[in-house]
This record gives C-alpha cells, sequence and structure tokens, in this order.
C-alpha cells in the first residue's frame, strides 16, 4: 500500500498588522515634516499675494498719474483693468489667477474720492485674516479680502521693477517724462546730464534748484536768481603759459572788446599817489627813460685849449683841428666829446626791465 504525505511548503514574510504598525510609526515621524512643509506652503502663498496686490496698487497709481488722474479701464469700472495694464508698460507679464488658484478681480470708484479696489479669493477664512493683517485698508468677509488705495498725490515708484532696498540694479532708463522725484535722501551717480539751459543772473521761481548755461557751466538758484561758482571776473586780464587762451578766455589783442597789451608792462592805476599822476584807466604810455647824466672839464693851457677830464656819460675823442677864438688866445687844436649812455646803462631798441613773455588773455563775460 502506498502512503501520500501532503508537503507544506513554509513561507516567510509581513503579516498585514506588522505592515500597518510599521506605517503607522513612520506617519508619526513624518507627520511634524509634512505640518511644517504645508505651513511653508502656506505662508508662501501669502507673501506672494500681498507683494502681488502691492504690485496691482503700485501699477494702477502710475497709471493713473500718467494717464491725469484716471484709473485703468475707468471706463468699465476697472473690471479689465489687469488686461489694460498687462497691455502697456505698467503691469507686463502679470498673472490675474492668485497664489489660491482664484482670480484677481478689480474695480474702482469715481468722483472726489477716487479709489482703485483688488477683491481676492482667499478659499478659507484662516487666509483671509492672515492677508488682512498685512494689507493696509482692506476688509474681511469669510473668505474674500477686500484692498483699496487711493488716487497717488505723487507717482510712487514700481517696486518690483525699481526696488528700494537696492536689492536688485536697474536694467534700463528711467523715463520720469518731467515728473518729480520726492524725498530722496541721497543720489548717487557717475555723471549727472542737465537739459535745463538758463542764463546767469536771471530769475528763477525756486532756491535750490540745478540748471547749466549754454556753455555747460552749472548754475543753481540763490535768492531768486541763477548764479554760478564766479572763478575769475568777466574783462580780467590774465597771462598764460600756452600759446592759446583756455576756454571762456580771448586774446587780449584790441579785439573783441578787449585792450591790446601785447609786448606791453601793466602798470597799476597810480589814483592819487602821486608816482605816475595824469593817468586813466586802460591808458597807454609810451617808453621813457630818467635823465643820464655827465660833465665835462676844460683846462686853458697857455694858447691851447685842453680837456681837463670827463664823467658819466662823456668821453674824450680824438684830438682835431678846430678854431679857437676865444679872448686873447688863438689856437687850432681842439678835441671832440663822445655820449654814450651804454657807459652807465645795459642798452637796447627800448627801455625795460628783466621779463619773460607770455601770453595775455581776458576773461569773457
Amino acid at each position: 500500500m502506498i502512503e501520500y504525505r501532503s508537503l507544506h511548503m513554509r513561507q516567510s514574510g509581513f503579516t498585514i498588522i506588522e505592515l500597518l504598525v510599521v506605517m503607522m510609526v513612520i506617519s508619526i515621524f513624518a507627520a511634524p515634516f509634512a505640518y511644517q512643509h504645508i505651513q511653508k506652503f502656506e505662508e508662501d502663498r501669502i507673501a506672494i499675494t500681498i507683494a502681488e496686490v502691492n504690485d496691482l496698487f503700485q501699477s494702477a497709481q502710475n497709471y493713473a498719474g500718467k494717464e491725469n488722474g484716471e484709473w485703468p479701464s475707468e471706463a468699465d469700472n476697472c473690471a479689465s483693468a489687469i488686461t489694460t495694464m498687462s497691455n502697456s508698460i505698467y503691469l507686463q507679464g502679470f498673472s490675474v489667477r492668485s497664489p489660491f488658484g482664484t482670480n484677481y478681480t478689480t474695480s474702482c470708484t469715481t468722483g472726489n474720492a477716487k479709489r482703485f479696489i483688488v477683491t481676492i479669493d482667499a478659499v478659507n477664512a484662516g487666509n483671509a485674516v492672515l492677508l488682512d493683517a498685512d494689507l493696509p485698508a482692506s476688509t474681511v468677509t469669510g473668505n474674500i479680502v477686500t484692498v483699496s488705495v487711493p488716487m497717488p498725490s505723487a507717482i510712487p515708484a514700481l517696486e518690483h521693477l525699481l526696488p528700494r532696498d537696492g536689492s536688485r540694479p536697474m536694467t534700463g532708463a528711467l523715463n520720469m517724462d518731467d515728473n518729480n522725484i520726492l524725498n530722496a535722501n541721497r543720489i548717487v551717480a557717475e555723471t549727472v546730464l542737465l537739459n535745463s539751459i538758463v542764463t546767469k543772473n536771471a530769475t528763477c521761481s525756486t532756491n535750490g534748484l540745478v540748471a547749466r548755461d549754454n556753455v555747460g557751466n552749472l548754475l543753481s538758484c540763490v535768492s531768486g536768481r541763477w548764479q554760478g561758482p564766479e572763478g575769475s571776473p568777466a574783462r580780467m586780464v590774465s597771462y598764460f603759459n600756452a600759446s592759446s587762451c583756455p576756454d571762456g578766455w580771448v586774446e587780449s589783442n584790441g579785439a573783441n572788446g578787449t585792450r591790446d597789451v601785447r609786448g606791453t608792462f601793466i602798470r597799476s592805476l597810480d589814483r592819487g599817489r602821486g608816482l605816475d599822476s595824469g593817468r586813466t584807466l586802460g591808458s597807454y604810455q609810451a617808453d621813457r627813460m630818467q635823465p643820464i647824466t655827465g660833465s665835462v672839464s676844460l683846462a686853458i693851457e697857455g694858447n691851447m685849449g685842453g680837456i681837463g677830464s670827463t664823467s658819466g656819460a662823456f668821453t674824450t675823442g680824438s684830438t682835431a683841428s678846430l678854431p679857437i677864438r676865444a679872448g686873447n688866445h688863438g689856437g687850432s687844436y681842439g678835441r671832440s666829446f663822445i655820449f654814450n649812455s651804454g657807459n652807465q646803462t645795459r642798452t637796447g631798441p627800448e627801455t625795460n626791465p628783466k621779463n619773460v613773455a607770455l601770453l595775455a588773455c581776458q576773461k569773457q563775460p
């Protein structure tokens, strides 16, 4: 008789209960991390929403400032304001969809107290309360947050394009289109181009304004008149070690309203001292010199007239046959006298002191 025995194969593994226990332990450890992630996600959604709403407000205020106090799409109570601003330079690349997955809606009021209004569906009341805490002039109804801003008295900078904390540099030109920059603490720049051209000593409206004249000199409004650094006064004559006059100066040669001082020395006006009396301002005086003196003494010996001695600018020359008839003496000999100032001074074609030749220039008005 043949006996058959059943073979029981032994298997190994986890039971369902064991797997549930392991999953429970993992969930206990993972719960804090999941909660932190969810919290961070909600905080990010709140922060992004606040930044986008502020961008909407600043863009709408910039639009109103440019468009003579009219909100974007004011004709339909600003319902399509986001589309209007997105199609222009004010709000490029902006999404109408909020981080909560709902759409921003806009509206506005008109009249004397114009306001631009943004409505946000925050999905739940908790998010709405958090938004309300960080958005000015906001109201909350359930999960709906309504925020508004007034018409600006001055045009604010676009925070998303020109952050005030200096975190990002500008990448293009800032065209203010004749508007003002107000309450700036300090402006740092490599160069500044002033387009306003004014005339020195002309009247100006506000003290402290800065402009330039037609040649580029910097002028400022002082006591109601445009003034600038005086530097050299107009019509001043000065000398330069150069072949041409600097900018703002012309050669003092008698042309262009100048005095011709070429090749002459400048002497200060006497004005009553008595050293150079009778002179007027700008009068010319030719060269001259003090008298040069000398003497000749004669000695008479017999029938001859002789030279005793000479001094100063006189010297004796050669003997010559000269008729001399003086008293009872008769003779035929005399001596010539020579006058030469070079015996006493250095001489030249004119009388002048030691000097250096420089170019004389006159300051133009």
